[in-house]
């Protein structure tokens, strides 16, 4: 949830004036937790496969010549490669996933000649107070996020709930 969760604190963000789209591309392990229907519920226009043979047309088709922003949250080195590919010429890609330790290639030439900004972001450094103040004025919901809500005292089960690979998003403790 964090690529959507991002866009959507984009989109609420007092600086951005008028965010066209808050689009979701929806890696495998995504899909496991967290079906396409969910992202729409959570504030994606749509969610997109990145394996999907014809994915630079629905782009095109929702976006002209590619996004303005991509939020790239998976820490997958292909998606951070398939970005600049997606985004508008003078786009912006934020990287916020982990990337691991090894060096990944980047299209120096293609980031020169389109103009694409890439910018770095940790992505917990000094933004709880925002998100709290978005969150308390009912500007971001994140209830929908929640998969099952256990009491203090079956915190085993609620621990090997939030470990299972599929079907699970979050898992809330309970505390009276």
């Amino acid at each position: 949830p964090l690529g959507i969760r991002s866009g959507n604190w984009a989109e609420k963000a007092p600086s951005v004036r008028s965010p066209t789209r808050v689009t979701c591309g929806m890696t495998r392990m995504a899909r496991a937790n967290m079906s396409p229907a969910l992202a729409l519920k959570l504030g994606a226009d749509a969610a997109l496969d990145p394996a999907a043979k014809n994915l630079p047309d629905q782009v095109r088709e929702l976006a002209g010549d590619g996004f303005d922003v991509i939020f790239e949250a998976s820490g997958a080195p292909p998606a951070l490669r398939q970005a600049f590919s997606l985004v508008r010429p003078g786009g912006t890609i934020v990287q916020i996933g982990t990337l691991g330790t090894a060096d990944v290639p980047l299209p120096a030439n293609q980031i020169m000649a389109r103009e694409t900004q890439l910018i770095g972001s940790f992505r917990y450094g000094n933004v709880f107070g925002e998100a709290i103040r978005l969150v308390a004025a009912g500007r971001v919901n994140l209830e929908p996020l929640i998969s099952q809500v256990f009491p203090l005292a079956e915190l085993p089960q609620a621990m090997q709930r939030a470990s299972a690979k599929e079907g699970v998003m979050k898992v809330q403790i309970e505390i009276n």
